[in-house]
């Protein structure tokens, strides 16, 4: 319980105290019937200030839901979600919240992968904890996530945008323990995507566009891993997607980190290496105007890189890019007369 509940003066201290807590332990019991199939027992541990206890009552919500679930009873094990989430995880005691995520994490393993349950309901309460201001529920939310990521690999590539936007601000979380619990579901969430495949690319290549102008060095670096991966993926044709993106890499190239800027310079490399070897899924002119813009920048690397991208255009796409000639020799001509090392070279 929370001290502001005690926390006026005016009144008898220890009359107060015993007529609160005699009301607040009415309405717990009067809340009772609103468990549902959840018996009193689990509720109350599940609330508990220790970690054993609720982690002991998580255990026996996994025992109960896999009965419910062997005797095909999921109506009961909704009204168990259901509580779980307005009850718990919806409470305002940090302690019940936690017991919350981790119940519902519960619920997700004693379903199996099989599960007729909506992913969503399981699903929209755990990401809200991740809004919650106590780093020790952001850090719970992490590991109820993962269980419940890793019980509906099969179903989960659905929420692919909502997932990685919470990791995405997860990775900047101030917790130390928050960012350290980001790591294992962002390579569980990269293996789904290897192993299947089966999510919306193009919806995810807008989010990743959107989403690598970020700020924040090690939010560049998280968008950037997951176009790497995408690219690593055989089935998937990220050239094709490159119009979407190539603005947000040259951005990214400039970062101060050293550690994103390489990142990004490799992936840049990629896919010209890529382009270089399939010119003819390329759209040349949907990316030249990126480069010309590019090559003007005060940044040696980005400008190098730039008019080294233009001149490899200009030799695999040819007389596709006539109608920009006035602004590609705009860029080149002052390049020739310029001493910089490299770019004679280039041009």
């Amino acid at each position: 319980m929370s001290d502001q509940m005690y926390s006026q003066p005016e009144q008898t201290k220890d009359d107060q105290q015993r007529s609160k807590r005699s009301t607040k332990h009415k309405k717990m019991a009067d809340k009772q019937q609103d468990f549902g199939p959840l018996p009193s027992s689990i509720a109350r541990a599940l609330s508990d200030r220790l970690y054993e206890k609720r982690k002991g009552a998580a255990l026996e919500i996994e025992k109960l839901v896999r009965d419910l679930a062997q005797n095909k009873n999921f109506d009961d094990v909704e009204k168990i979600i259901k509580v779980l989430s307005k009850e718990f995880v919806s409470s305002s005691n940090p302690n019940a919240k936690r017991g919350g995520v981790i119940g519902l994490a519960a619920t997700a393993i004693g379903l199996g992968k099989d599960s007729r349950v909506p992913l969503q309901t399981l699903l929209n309460p755990v990401l809200s904890a991740f809004k919650d201001p106590d780093s020790r529920t952001r850090y719970s939310a992490c590991e109820a996530l993962y269980n419940i990521v890793k019980m509906t690999r099969n179903t989960i590539l659905q929420h692919l945008n909502e997932i990685i936007d919470i990791l995405g601000r997860l990775v900047i979380d101030p917790d130390l323990n928050v960012r350290n619990g980001v790591e294992p579901l962002d390579k569980l969430m990269k293996d789904i995507v290897a192993e299947t495949q089966s999510f919306d690319v193009e919806s995810f290549i807008v989010f990743l566009r959107n989403n690598i102008y970020a700020k924040r060095s090690v939010s560049r670096q998280f968008i950037l891993s997951w176009i790497t991966t995408l690219d690593s993926l055989p089935d998937i044709d990220l050239i094709v997607f490159l119009p979407e993106l190539l603005d947000g890499l040259f951005t990214v190239l400039g970062d101060p980190a050293p550690d994103v800027k390489k990142m990004c310079d490799f992936c840049l490399e990629n896919f010209l290496q890529q382009i270089r070897k399939n010119p003819s899924k390329v759209e040349f002119c949907k990316m030249i105007n990126i480069l010309i813009e590019h090559s003007k920048s005060q940044d040696p690397q980005i400008q190098l890189t730039a008019l080294k991208w233009m001149a490899e255009f200009l030799n695999l796409a040819g007389r596709q890019l006539l109608p920009y000639t006035a602004g590609i020799m705009g860029q080149a001509l002052p390049c020739l007369s310029d001493k910089g090392v490299g770019k004679n070279d280039i041009l």
